[in-house]
């Protein structure tokens, strides 16, 4: 491709790949997988044989040349795919060797250490990370924790995404997201040394995997968790936007299928697009009290209705639904006829340094006067 546009290749380039991402996933069936590389897409045909695949690649590599460079100048291009029958463990382990070479297009810089930036020392060296419970419903049970970065600044606590302070750095947020994946993965190794192991469901946020480089470290980090203990791991992508495009969404949360127990998105009842989430295999999807909360703390009607539609498009994909910030008792009995199972909030528990085992929590005894 750089033979025929030049020097002006550079500036196509990301452009030609979300236009040739856009093209392959009208062509493939829900359950293939498409994983954008360095110079191409990685293909993952889940319903055909080998033979096929290499007829259906050739056949999607030249016309997507020739869609680009025309009939004219295809003739002066070699085009080339190559096909093999991979396993899920085969799978993983190409994903580990695409996550750990190196990037070609210079996104990685050295570091400079006298260059400390100012969100190194007034943010990720201030941070402390603090675990939630999760409390189901269903079972009466606390399962898993969810894990929360907390920053005192002059005095004030801020939780979640609130560290960040209105700091719009890409650096800041991949190394935040990094940071809360480490110091979780080091807290589990202590745990599971006392053969109580819970789960911990870890945050990323959409602009950290979005990235090229910052989804190479995520997963390269999430990777490094042994193979038993990844069912302990959970993945929940937050701050997705409503116009994110199912081919990045399947970029993203279908390797972490097999790097993580399961996969959770949190949006907004008011926001979502469920289409867009098709084949992406989420098996949780949550959001915000606060963003259905008016200043009376009460849930509208309207709100209410939101919920419903969400559990009801959440539960046609086979996933389950989970509510944060639950701070009021009140909130609880109304979300759960909604279709709500999972709710995390101070009227669940307070957060600690170190997460919740997994314990029986009766719902008598969170009503309890």
């Amino acid at each position: 491709m750089a033979r025929v546009t030049g020097k002006s290749w550079p500036g196509l380039r990301d452009k030609v790949f979300d236009t040739s991402e856009s093209f392959l996933e009208k062509r493939l069936s829900p359950d293939d997988l498409i994983i954008r590389l360095n110079d191409g897409f990685l293909l993952v045909f889940a319903h055909i044989d080998s033979k096929q695949a290499m007829a259906l690649g050739k056949q999607l590599s030249d016309e997507i040349t020739r869609f680009f460079v025309g009939d004219e100048n295809y003739g002066d291009l070699l085009v080339t795919s190559r096909h093999t029958p991979v396993t899920i463990e085969e799978l993983d382990k190409r994903i580990s060797a695409i996550k750990n070479a190196p990037l070609s297009n210079g996104a990685a810089t050295p570091s400079h250490p006298d260059d400390t930036p100012f969100w190194q020392t007034e943010i990720l060296d201030r941070l402390s990370l603090f675990y939630r419970p999760i409390w189901d419903s269903h079972n009466e049970i606390i399962p898993s924790n969810s894990c929360i970065p907390r920053l005192d600044a002059e005095g004030e606590k801020l939780y979640g995404r609130d560290v960040l302070i209105g700091n719009d750095s890409l650096d800041l947020l991949h190394h935040l997201d990094l940071l809360m994946l480490r110091r979780s993965q080091a807290i589990f190794s202590n745990i599971i040394k006392n053969n109580r192991p819970c789960v911990i469901t870890v945050t990323v946020n959409y602009k950290t995997l979005r990235d090229r480089a910052g989804q190479t470290a995520y997963f390269n980090q999430l990777s490094k968790t042994p193979k038993p203990l990844r069912k302990f791991f959970f993945v929940c992508v937050d701050q997705i936007p409503q116009g994110a495009p199912q081919g990045k969404l399947i970029e993203i949360f279908r390797p972490l299928e097999a790097l993580c127990g399961a996969t959770l998105a949190h949006t907004n009842p008011c926001a979502v697009r469920f289409d867009s989430f098709q084949a992406c295999g989420v098996k949780l999807f949550g959001f915000s009290l606060l963003d259905l909360v008016h200043h009376d703390n009460e849930i509208s009607p309207e709100n209410k209705n939101r919920v419903s539609v969400f559990c009801a498009h959440a539960h046609k994909q086979k996933a389950l639904v989970y509510a944060t910030d639950v701070d009021e008792l009140s909130y609880i009995q109304p979300l759960k006829r909604a279709g709500v199972r999972f709710f995390i909030g101070t009227c669940i528990g307070q957060a600690s340094t170190v997460p919740v085992p997994p314990s029986t929590l009766h719902a008598k005894n969170i009503f309890v006067a």
